[in-house]
């Protein structure tokens, strides 16, 4: 949402994508005294991903989505453009070790997107990548 509702500010524009929030079982707590709770430090996350890339980055016609995986995992694979709507998704079983995704992106204007990469089990990754025409 835009929001310039003081005069002489500029609007800020926010963008919330699914699934990528932390809960409190990230984080460790410690308890002193009679005192609340004090977060110690972020809980590391197993993953079943060793590398997540897109290339070329930036694209014209067509990218490739590289994941690389510890082990087997099914995977649920989406393009996002910037206002938040899926223009592309599959779903794959992926290998242990490296798995290429080639996606035809000769459809989309030149902008902004974001690929989200789901394992089976795993929370999404996000990470953006640039179309020009």
């Amino acid at each position: 949402s835009d929001d310039a509702s003081m005069d002489g500010d500029v609007a800020v524009s926010y963008y919330y994508i699914d699934d990528n929030a932390f809960t409190s079982a990230d984080f460790s707590m410690a308890l002193t005294g009679n005192c609340p709770p004090v977060v110690t430090g972020i809980k590391q996350q197993s993953t079943a991903f060793e590398n997540l890339n897109f290339y070329p980055n930036p694209t014209s016609s067509n990218g490739t989505i590289e994941v690389v995986l510890n082990e087997n995992a099914k995977m649920d694979i989406a393009v996002i453009n910037s206002v938040g709507q899926t223009v592309y998704s599959t779903t794959l079983s992926g290998n242990a070790g490296s798995n290429k995704v080639e996606l035809n992106l000769t459809d989309l204007s030149s902008g902004l997107y974001f690929y989200q990469v789901k394992l089976e089990g795993s929370k999404a990754i996000t990470k953006k990548f640039a179309v020009e025409k």
